[in-house]
């Protein structure tokens, strides 16, 4: 027991991170399994294709300013930290407001080519979510950087089980819409923004400082903005092809399955919380053999843990889909299985892109997704025209296996120049 006390104390960073992920993904899939059921097939697709204008932007922002922090923000000397964090948040307040007056302007012009959308009745709270998402993201992954990752989790538990309640409520009340749901993702992300900013005790910056945050941080993540544009072609892109060519039913088909694979995701996306800066912090104190170490113990570990439950996910994918979400999905148990894969293969870019991240070198992740992304583009149409759904899970599942196989040979490149 005692052996056990101390490995969590030794290890909270990576015990509250995935406490966190958990209840995030958790409260995520709760959330995709009400609108899949309250919304219907199609309304939910439509839904999805909304939501994926906040990720998008949202990667964008974690490029420029969030992942950058997580390398840079500790190794901050001490009497520097408050100034570096603050000014970064004003940066974030900037970024937030032109990415969300882009959004503004894009949806006028979705509804110009596609109004049969009605993209229109939906448009402000959509914006205006967007603004928020983002600075609620910023001011959580500002604590875990500063190991203080019980607020993270508050601030989140304020926002994701907010979200829960006032979903139940529009459900109970029989006034749930897209254009409600995304109101009340808004409204629990802006109570969850004020508890973080009382937590961080104010925000004040100085002004001297914006340029060379700025220019530190943009020599970190001027690839990687172009990594992430890359990214979420390669990743998404085929899922925009079957809207357009399959219809909004398709793509709700495969967002059930992702937010089932998303539960196991709980990890590769809890290790974005610690794994940048504890990398960063081996490779300091013990250099690239303390890095590989590292990096090696997050593949074969983790990577055993979460092979053995997307393998399980697999075996009894019918009998998932259709207790959870009823006789009508049983069809797509197929598409289940594949993210599976699709899920296990994404897991490991996460460990080797964090440790190119710490040795700078940036450009092999760019790289490694304009492989990914030119597939994309080229195979999308092509595939899913002709094979329908499965061409759309055979082009997923390469594009992940693509930057997988790229990063991890452009990591041992880079880990022999060092050395």
């Amino acid at each position: 027991m005692i052996h056990i006390r101390q490995l969590l104390k030794r290890y909270h960073y990576v015990s509250w991170a995935l406490v966190d992920q958990a209840m995030v993904s958790g409260v995520n899939f709760l959330i995709g399994l009400l609108l899949a059921r309250f919304l219907g097939i199609s309304a939910f697709g439509v839904f999805t294709l909304a939501w994926m204008v906040v990720l998008f932007v949202n990667s964008i922002q974690m490029a420029m300013i969030s992942a950058p922090m997580m390398t840079v923000g500790p190794q901050q000397l001490k009497e520097n930290e408050d100034a570096y964090y603050n000014t970064l948040f004003f940066q974030q307040i900037i970024f937030s407001t032109i990415s969300s007056l882009c959004v503004l302007i894009g949806v006028f012009f979705i509804d110009l080519f596609q109004p049969t959308m009605e993209v229109l009745s939906f448009a402000v709270p959509l914006v205006a979510t967007v603004f928020v998402v983002q600075i609620q993201d910023f001011i959580r992954r500002i604590f875990f950087v500063r190991d203080r990752q019980k607020n993270a989790v508050l601030i989140d538990a304020v926002n994701y089980i907010g979200q829960v309640f006032v979903l139940a409520m529009l459900i109970f009340c029989s006034y749930l819409s897209i254009s409600t749901a995304l109101w009340g993702m808004f409204f629990s992300s802006v109570i969850s923004v004020l508890v973080g900013v009382w937590l961080l005790g104010g925000v004040a910056w100085k002004k001297n400082m914006l340029q060379p945050v700025f220019l530190q941080h943009w020599k970190i993540s001027k690839w990687m903005v172009g990594s992430t544009l890359m990214q979420w072609v390669s990743g998404n892109f085929f899922v925009l092809a079957a809207g357009v060519l399959l219809g909004t039913s398709a793509v709700g088909a495969i967002k059930v399955a992702q937010s089932l694979v998303g539960v196991v995701n709980v990890v590769v996306q809890g290790m974005e919380n610690f794994l940048p800066s504890r990398a960063a912090r081996e490779f300091t104190n013990k250099g690239v053999l303390g890095l590989n170490l590292f990096i090696n113990k997050i593949l074969i570990y983790l990577g055993g843990v979460v092979g053995c439950v997307f393998a399980l996910m697999a075996i009894f994918s019918k009998i998932l889909l259709i207790t959870l979400y009823g006789e009508q999905y049983a069809s797509f148990d197929s598409v289940l299985r594949m993210m599976a894969l699709v899920g296990f293969v994404g897991f490991s870019i996460v460990p080797v892109g964090a440790a190119l991240r710490v040795l700078e070198n940036t450009k092999a992740v760019f790289i490694s997704f304009i492989f990914s992304s030119a597939f994309s583009l080229l195979c999308a149409y092509p595939m899913v025209d002709n094979f329908g759904l499965p061409g759309v899970l055979a082009g997923l599942l390469i594009s992940k296996i693509i930057p997988a196989c790229t990063m991890y040979y452009y990591y041992r490149q880079s880990a022999r120049a060092v050395c």
